[in-house]
């Protein structure tokens, strides 16, 4: 019998600094996931589509105000939508009931990777058990 291998996770970024978006996307890709970068988070929003992706990562460094409001806009739509924000440790983002976490933007390649695949594991035991 044929096992079927996985379909790769589905990630979106959106991310206002078009070349660090596209390098966190080919990062993201050359662990397995199927990453997608937007630089325009009204796109997303307009064309939304419930269950398109596993993840949608935000960058919040250009204007943190803008990236809670995309999230929580993005709750309405979809509110099982896992959502994470990117941020640095100087820029303040203060609680609020959208992101489902935050991860820094500081730590690496590979804290980024380890963070995004923490994530989905997450996601995958919570909607399994």
């Amino acid at each position: 019998m044929t096992q079927v291998a996985p379909r790769p996770k589905k990630v979106l970024l959106v991310d206002r600094d078009a070349r660090l978006g596209h390098v966190r996307c080919l990062v993201l890709q050359s662990q397995g996931y199927e990453a997608t970068c937007v630089t325009d988070a009204s796109t997303v929003l307009n064309s939304w589509i419930s269950k398109t992706y596993d993840l949608v990562l935000v960058d919040v460094q250009h204007n943190p105000d803008a990236a809670l409001a995309f999230c929580s806009d993005l709750k309405k739509k979809d509110v099982a939508q896992l959502v994470a924000l990117i941020s640095d440790h100087h820029v303040w983002v203060p609680p609020h009931p959208c992101p489902d976490e935050v991860i820094p933007r500081s730590e690496g390649p590979a804290a980024f990777v380890e963070k995004v695949r923490n994530l989905l594991e997450t996601q995958i035991a919570e909607s399994s058990g």
